[in-house]
């Protein structure tokens, strides 16, 4: 089957998501507003806002207070029995001149599996970086972790915090944003998490819900970084898990064209 670019194929799958009873094949996925379209039509026509958003515009809630993107623990649990399942993929987009995130997961040869899709619930109380007392926490013991790929993707508590405190650092500064969520002048489109390192983080007891919070990397590069929450709001309460997941893969550079059959 040919490859088909990011965007073309996000109208198709954007057709063939919908439960709505509307068939006509000739509709298509426009910068303008889609009216009677279901949910899913609309959080895949987002993803194209983002690449021409205002980012100052969007990023308002961010300075205002820290935001961040819920997704339920029965989603990630429920989408990792999909026998095909090989990665998931957070794609940025705007809705209302507000950010939102989509997840959707694909298979090995890239995929994408109609089944596996979630918009993140915005949340603009978890992210309680201020009463963290990183002394009281335990770095995990990545000896512990069997499988390499999934040690390859654990971020401990204290560098997760210095990604917060930096990334909350560059929204005061707007002036250096565009840089920050672009690879060689491209907006980032979505970052990508192996499956194996989402199961390891969801399948614990004291895991209720995962939390998306934004921070910047190593490279100044905005990134995503993965909370386990045990049935509190908030991110860092004392009974969570003592580690974060981080090192997805972005695209630009590490891009692949979503397929479907």
């Amino acid at each position: 089957m040919k490859k088909i670019t990011f965007l073309v194929l996000l109208a198709v799958l954007a057709l063939s998501c919908s439960t709505d009873e509307t068939n006509d094949s000739s509709q298509e996925v426009t910068q303008q507003v889609l009216p009677g379209q279901n949910p899913i039509k609309q959080a895949l026509h987002s993803l194209d806002f983002w690449q021409t958003a205002d980012l100052p515009v969007v990023f308002t809630d961010f300075i205002q207070e820290a935001q961040s993107f819920t997704f339920s623990k029965s989603f990630f649990v429920n989408s990792l029995e999909e026998r095909n399942l090989e990665a998931y993929r957070f794609a940025l987009g705007v809705s209302n001149n507000k950010l939102q995130v989509v997840c959707l997961g694909v298979t090995e040869d890239n995929e994408v599996i109609n089944s596996v899709f979630k918009v993140g619930t915005p949340n603009m109380g978890a992210v309680n970086i201020d009463e963290v007392d990183i002394q009281q926490n335990t770095p995990y013991d990545l000896s512990t972790i069997a499988r390499e790929d999934v040690r390859g993707h654990i971020l401990q508590i204290k560098d997760a915090l210095r990604y917060l405190n930096d990334w909350s650092d560059t929204l005061n500064d707007m002036n250096t944003l565009e840089e920050k969520v672009s690879y060689e002048g491209y907006r980032i489109k979505y970052y990508t998490l192996d499956k194996d390192a989402m199961d390891f983080l969801v399948n614990r007891d004291n895991v209720t819900a995962v939390e998306l919070v934004f921070g910047l990397n190593e490279e100044g590069k905005m990134t995503t970084v993965f909370f386990g929450k045990n049935g509190k709001n908030v991110i860092f309460d004392t009974n969570a898990v003592n580690f974060a997941l981080d090192f997805t893969s972005p695209c630009p550079n590490d891009c692949d064209d979503f397929r479907i059959n």
